[in-house]
């Protein structure tokens, strides 16, 4: 009997390509419909964009007026800023709920 001829070479397989690097577009200015009020603490849009993702003090969050019927934030990013990703970051001591649902837009005017 003959030896059995050995299986055919296979071409080399290669990686599939990797993302491209994650690049943070820092927002130029944010705008809320509302913004809720509290002496003595800033719940503004800017604090949407300040980069801060953690609550340690607790108070470092942007907040709009309760009870409002479709809440909405807008932000400006610099012309010609190309988007692949957008991050929503919710409270971590509570009321993460409260984000839900929401929707994301990409829009060349401000506001819904």
């Amino acid at each position: 009997p003959s030896p059995a001829s050995p299986p055919p070479l296979l071409p080399p397989q290669l990686p599939p390509p990797s993302p491209p690097p994650f690049v943070l577009i820092t927002p130029i200015a944010a705008t809320m419909h509302s913004t809720y009020n509290l002496a003595g603490h800033d719940f503004s849009a800017s604090k949407c964009i300040d980069g801060i993702t953690g609550n340690a003090d607790g108070w470092n969050f942007c907040m709009s007026d309760v009870n409002v019927d479709d809440p909405w934030l807008s932000l400006e990013v610099a012309p010609g800023s190309a988007l692949g990703e957008v991050r929503v970051y919710a409270r971590e001591d509570c009321c993460q709920h409260r984000l839900s649902p929401f929707e994301v837009w990409l829009s060349g005017a401000p506001g819904p």
